[in-house]
């Protein structure tokens, strides 16, 4: 019997069960238990790591360690999407948006993560000298999102206007990128983070840091101290600091970090929206009564 990790999809909070994968009725019956203080509804929706979907016939194919975003079609904050899609049919392509940019040294693979994430493609080479904005439409648990995404190749030195853009242009969320296989780019991120938690650019911001090319040889003892210096990082600045390996050219945990990224905005952003009062009807159709 796998135990699966279930998350709740509505702020992250992470409980196990053990789950008979002959029987996957049970799945929704045990997330509605342990998450019955906080959901408070009927679980029935289950998303993987990526924000897909995962059809009730696949569940049994879940195996030990896997990882189960959940959520409730009756849920108050569902609902309130789908009203917002109802009264406003402009939104059906977006009801969030998000705005993000990486930052990291010289040729750790900034531009290559980037286009991966957006077209699913990889490039070895690129124009290094420019700065590029990408647009993308996706759905995330359900959710549609806006990403507008600042790709900063050609900014690998911290420069003073770098507060100046990431205020100016909003930005939610950091991605902090450098290369596994070299030591140089790591002292050359710790150089940003400093200098961006100096400057209070954190604050308020979903950051994740992403080291590049796990796909070349590597220390496996370099990683372990770097995840522990990631984990400081979240203690001084009272954030969760999102830490994993990936590479751009196998695609391996790129579209995880992003969208890991993404859902801590949506996590954000769902405080905000009211909790109905006791016997108040949300339906889109007593509303425009």
């Amino acid at each position: 019997m796998p135990r699966v990790t279930v998350v709740n999809g509505y702020n992250g909070q992470e409980k196990h069960i053990d789950y008979d994968t002959s029987r996957p009725k049970t799945f929704w019956n045990s997330c509605t238990e342990i998450f019955s203080e906080d959901i408070k509804t009927t679980i029935n929706l289950a998303y993987d790591e990526r924000g897909v979907p995962i059809p009730m016939a696949d569940l049994s194919d879940l195996v030990d360690g896997s990882k189960v975003y959940v959520k409730s079609s009756s849920h108050y904050i569902d609902k309130h999407y789908s009203r917002q899609n109802q009264r406003n049919p402009e939104n059906k392509f977006c009801n969030e948006s998000v705005r993000m940019l990486n930052l990291g040294g010289i040729k750790v693979g900034k531009s290559a993560i980037a286009f991966r994430y957006m077209n699913d493609m990889f490039i070895s080479d690129h124009d290094a000298t420019l700065e590029d904005w990408y647009l993308n439409r996706i759905s995330i648990d359900g959710i549609k999102v806006q990403l507008r995404f600042l790709d900063t190749r050609g900014m690998e030195e911290y420069r003073s206007d770098l507060e100046s853009i990431i205020e100016r242009e909003n930005m939610d969320s950091i991605l902090l990128i450098y290369d596994v296989t070299d030591n140089t780019s790591w002292d050359k991120l710790e150089e940003i983070h400093n200098n961006l938690q100096k400057e209070g650019l954190l604050h308020d911001r979903t950051v994740s840091v992403l080291g590049n090319k796990c796909d070349l040889p590597h220390s496996s003892m370099e990683l372990s101290h770097q995840k522990e210096s990631v984990n400081v990082w979240s203690e001084n600045a009272d954030t969760d600091i999102d830490f994993r390996v990936g590479s751009a050219k196998s695609n391996h945990q790129i579209q995880e970090c992003f969208v890991h990224l993404i859902r801590q905005k949506l996590y954000m952003d769902y405080e905000s929206i009211e909790t109905p009062v006791p016997g108040y009807c949300d339906c889109y159709q007593c509303a425009i009564l």
